[in-house]
């Protein structure tokens, strides 16, 4: 009997199998298709335009820059020009930037993964990598690549982002900035005393980091079947995950509902210059040096 093996799948799998998947490819999509959400994009995420550090981005947010910038739309009451169809300018300029970077990006990121060509098994000409069907798999990607490649049983296999199956599927895209720990540019002293344009404005600012957040407590409690069920396994396969921040609380979930002393973990590396980072977070999860070794990808493969 085999030992029940758990797979982590990340980008890079995609990657592996010549799929063009990475937020760069997206970036260069958004470009193409959206020009002036590619520019907003560009103008108010702190990311140097470095789209491969989307998610980040979200939570970087510069919404101080967006205020600045729609200042001009703050006609004094007692301006010359003030007329009442001028009492929403502002936070109609504001609620444009933040629907763009929330729901425009997030529609735009949806249509872009239902256009990723997914090889099968007889178009993929790659080295393919010895994957176990009837194990568990927990990917990070929206693609059916395990499926459709690799003919993994849609049961074994739990997108924990979702899956995109349409135009209208809810992707889950965001950041890992709490925003009940970002202080609202409404929490202040005299707030009645405070332009109701600027307030409005402001609430405008707070939901976009609410509606842009990842709510990872939540999707581990939806999904706390799957996470109970891993007392199990015996080694852990990470193939092309990052194993970033903003995914730790998944991983911390994984180690809390296994025998942390007693499992394998087996994790890929694009670069070496991964693996101290990738030490860290071992050291973070508590899993000891010996139980953890690190490969390139091609390690996996027949």
């Amino acid at each position: 009997m085999n030992d029940l093996v758990l797979y982590i799948v990340g980008n890079g799998f995609d990657l592996h199998h010549q799929i063009k998947s990475s937020y760069s490819d997206f970036g260069e999509y958004v470009k193409t298709v959206d020009p002036e959400l590619y520019e907003t994009v560009e103008e108010y995420f702190s990311f140097g335009g470095k789209w491969s550090n989307l998610e980040e981005a979200l939570g970087r947010f510069d919404a101080d820059w967006l205020l600045e910038d729609s200042s001009h739309f703050l006609i004094p009451y007692s301006d010359e020009e003030w007329s009442d169809a001028s009492h929403h300018d502002y936070q109609y300029e504001v609620e444009e930037v933040v629907t763009a970077l929330s729901n425009t990006l997030k529609r735009r990121f949806t249509t872009w993964v239902t256009t990723l060509q997914i090889p099968d098994s007889r178009s993929f000409s790659g080295p393919r990598l010895n994957l176990d069907r009837n194990s568990l798999y927990l990917t990070f990607n929206y693609t059916r690549t395990l499926q459709r490649l690799y003919g993994v049983p849609p049961q074994n296999v739990l997108h924990i982002h979702n899956e995109a199956m349409s135009e209208e599927s809810d992707l889950v895209l965001g950041h890992a900035r709490n925003p009940g720990g970002v202080k609202s540019r409404n929490d202040i002293p005299d707030i009645e005393d405070q332009d109701i344009r600027i307030t409005e404005a402001n609430e405008i600012i707070d939901r976009y980091f609410s509606a842009t957040y990842k709510p990872t407590k939540e999707i581990i409690e939806k999904h706390s079947e799957f996470f109970s069920n891993l007392k199990a396994v015996e080694q852990i396969n990470v193939m092309g995950h990052s194993l970033s921040d903003i995914d730790l609380p998944y991983l911390m979930e994984i180690a809390n509902n296994i025998e942390r002393d007693r499992v394998r973990w087996v994790i890929s590396y694009y670069d070496k210059t991964s693996i101290p980072g990738f030490e860290g977070v071992m050291a973070n999860l508590g899993i000891r040096v010996s139980l953890t070794s690190f490969v390139p990808i091609s390690y996996f493969e027949w």
